[in-house]
């Protein structure tokens, strides 16, 4: 930009207050937005100050390029005097012909201010532009040209990274995380799957519907156990134990409630007998549906063994402890002694010298469990429970590689209607069920009950609504 006189400073006011007054019409007549316009405004200024520093720049480029001129002019000060002479019309000629534009571009803004026109000027057409509309250009243009300084310094200023989101960090860890655990629980699942296929899955089929009185919760689940007096593969075996196992999930407890084998109940399609000829008479299916229609206690699954599967769970887990009273030590060993008989172990193998606690295996333990001669039924299911009671106990206290044997080992040994799924996840709840608090159970319940004499056998009457009362506020809470 060349020095400027006083008329032409003038000159460039003049125009910039046309410009001004007719942006303000614009903005007046709404053709402009006064955001945008705050932001034009703004805008002006940095171009301004971007203008001021520009022309101290330029003023330090002349006054270095006077020092060399005149140190040039007195090395040569013929040749280089002409030629200054002639730079110096020549910036002359330019310097008038770009202020004559400038005129012209006034003069014509003015008028169109007068004819009430919105715009500064007419959209000019042809391939020259006007002396103050390139001045404006240049003004608006920011420079982009740096200097090899200023480029230098620029390259060695290193860029700076990104910095990564803690959010997106913790989002990327978690996800991690479940996928870590979702293979390992996958892993886990089929290991544990695989294991249980080994149980011989048996369902049963019955025609039996379920009536809408039997007690029943999503959160608690029933499994009667069946110990069966089988001795040898035979179809007529009668239950010898059978205790429901009650998880409730919402109570944190398992219930462990006794049936005695002598109480007098309805077996459906057969009248009144002991509840043990039921899975004698009809297996399973029958034995559940005689429950839940005299005890309206609802079944979910169940699972049998027999004599033999009993001693090789109680083996697997090394024993449990029992205290043995003195009166059942005889008991004790007339069993084993049958057991040894049948198995053809050496007579006298694994009888009990004295009474006492100790760690009985499990020939010693299901000759404990089949005692009824001592305390009668009563204490026999007790003693049961007592057994049941001390294996818990040993799988508490099992780390997981022992009871992953046990699971291996007990499986096989197994019937039940409890399919691969259901018993792999029951499996891994195990975990939790191992903390619950264990109570003890029986019906009937003291006071509910009388001996009867049925056909010369002797039998257990019982008072069946006081019963189911029981059961339901031992295993429902309610």
């Amino acid at each position: 930009m060349p020095n400027l006189s006083e008329e032409e400073r003038k000159i460039l006011q003049q125009a910039r207050k046309i410009q001004d007054r007719l942006e303000a019409e614009r903005l007046e007549a709404g053709e402009i937005d006064l955001e945008s316009e705050g932001k034009r405004k703004k805008r002006q200024e940095e171009l301004k100050q971007e203008e001021l520093r520009k022309r101290q720049m330029e003023i330090r480029r002349r006054q270095q390029e006077a020092h060399r001129q005149a140190a040039a002019r007195q090395a040569a000060q013929e040749g280089d005097g002409s030629a200054s002479q002639r730079t110096s019309r020549s910036g002359k000629e330019e310097n008038s012909d770009y202020w004559k534009a400038a005129k012209r571009e006034v003069a014509g803004s003015e008028e169109a201010v007068r004819m009430g026109g919105p715009r500064a000027a007419a959209p000019r057409s042809g391939r020259t532009a006007s002396a103050a509309d390139a001045a404006a250009r240049e003004r608006r243009a920011p420079r982009t040209v740096s200097s090899p300084q200023t480029r230098r310094r620029e390259e060695q200023i290193p860029r700076r990274r990104k910095k990564k989101s803690a959010a997106g960090k913790a989002i990327k860890i978690i996800m991690i995380i479940v996928i870590l655990l979702a293979v390992l629980f996958g892993g886990a699942y089929f290991i544990v799957r695989a294991i249980v296929s080994r149980t011989n899955f048996q369902p049963y089929e019955t025609s039996y519907e379920r009536a809408g009185d039997v007690m029943s919760d999503p959160d608690v689940t029933n499994i009667l156990l069946i110990g069966s007096d089988e001795r040898e593969s035979v179809d007529t075996a009668r239950s010898d134990a059978m205790i429901v196992l009650s998880i409730n999930e919402t109570l944190h407890e398992i219930t462990m409630t006794s049936i005695l084998r002598d109480s007098y109940v309805t077996i459906p399609g057969y009248g009144q007998q002991r509840i043990n000829h039921a899975y004698q008479m009809g297996g399973e299916a029958l034995l559940i549906q005689t429950i839940e229609e005299n005890f309206k206690l609802g079944i979910d699954y169940y699972a049998s063994v027999d004599f033999f599967s009993f001693m090789d769970i109680i083996d697997c887990v090394g024993g449990v402890e029992i205290t043995v009273q003195p009166e059942e030590v005889e008991w004790i060993n007339a069993y084993v002694a049958e057991l040894n008989n049948i198995l053809g172990s050496p007579e006298g193998d694994q009888y009990i010298s004295a009474a006492g606690t100790m760690t009985l295996s499990g020939k010693q333990a299901l000759a404990y469990s089949r005692i009824r001669y001592v305390g009668t039924d009563f204490a026999r299911t007790e003693r049961q429970r007592t057994v049941l009671n001390a294996l818990i106990g040993k799988l508490k206290s099992a780390n997981p590689v022992q009871l992953f044997r046990v699971v291996n080992t007990v499986l096989p040994d197994v019937n039940t209607d409890i399919d691969d799924h259901a018993m792999t996840m029951m499996l891994f709840k195990a975990v939790f069920y191992l903390g619950y608090d264990i109570q003890e159970f029986r019906v009937p319940m003291d006071g509910t009950w009388w001996n009867e004499d049925a056909n010369g056998q002797e039998v257990l009457g019982i008072d069946f609504a006081a019963n189911i009362a029981g059961l339901k506020s031992t295993i429902y809470g309610e």
